[in-house]
């Protein structure tokens, strides 16, 4: 059950006392480290139960977790969680510590923007069935076609265009010019973290994940053109399972 500790949970962390939540969490578990709390093998709580012993949002935990991973500090194993993977992160030759500032400047909020994105896009979406034409059909179209052949000849960077070419046809459909100023500032914040550019290597370099990302946006399209809501919010929820699961490395 949320909330209950798992035999293997130490209750060595405290609770947020300042406004920093993910540079705070990150804080805590260097600090638990470093006192020899936890080592090299050791396997952290559970999301939950650092939510609950430390006091913040599962996205915040996930923000410090990945910003850890990518430095190396924690490994995820898939289907059995976290563990601590060095005692002894460097980052030059120098053999000097990372501030903790520096191990979170990785992170820029991908989790808290991704859970902008799941609330915003899918209500975007369906709001712009209002104004749906088939211009903008053809417009998403074009976005997701392009998607498709960018893909087949690896081309990274024209995939990545194509794919925030296809949000921006649903979102400029609205015609609401807040709602299209906004949605286009969660997608550049989201893609130009680190997380995002770690994210995007998956994209054309793992068979399934391709065939993935196509699929669910084939199937947003497919609610958009059948002006189907319930479609649509099922193809949005598996679009955003998927790319948090490609972020968390499971």
């Amino acid at each position: 059950m949320p909330g209950i500790l798992h035999p293997e949970s130490k209750m060595v962390f405290k609770r947020l006392d300042n406004n920093n939540k993910q540079e705070y969490v990150v804080a805590q578990i260097l600090e638990a480290i470093e006192a020899g709390e936890y080592r090299v093998g050791d396997k952290l709580p559970s999301e939950m139960d650092l939510c609950d012993q430390i006091g913040v949002s599962r996205s915040s935990i996930r923000e410090a977790l990945n910003a850890l991973r990518l430095v190396g500090v924690i490994e995820t194993r898939k289907g059995d969680g976290t563990f601590i993977a060095s005692e002894n992160w460097r980052k030059d030759s120098k053999k000097e510590s990372f501030t903790v500032a520096e191990i979170f400047q990785h992170g820029a909020n991908t989790f808290e923007t991704l859970e902008a994105r799941r609330v915003v896009e899918p209500a975007v979406a369906e709001f712009a069935l209002e104004m749906m034409k088939e211009e903008n059909l053809s417009k998403i179209l074009d976005a997701l076609q392009n998607m498709k052949k960018t893909a087949s000849k690896k081309d990274s960077r024209r995939w990545h265009n194509e794919n925030k070419k296809f949000h921006f046809a649903i979102v400029e459909t609205t015609r609401n010019g807040p709602l299209i100023k906004y949605v286009k500032s969660l997608l550049d914040l989201f893609t130009k973290s680190d997380f995002g550019v770690e994210l995007r290597k998956h994209y054309l370099t793992e068979e399934k994940y391709v065939k993935e990302a196509i699929e669910v946006h084939e199937a947003i399209y497919e609610g958009l053109k059948d002006r189907d809501e319930k479609k649509i919010r099922n193809a949005y929820s598996r679009h955003f399972n998927q790319v948090e699961q490609q972020l968390l490395g499971r």
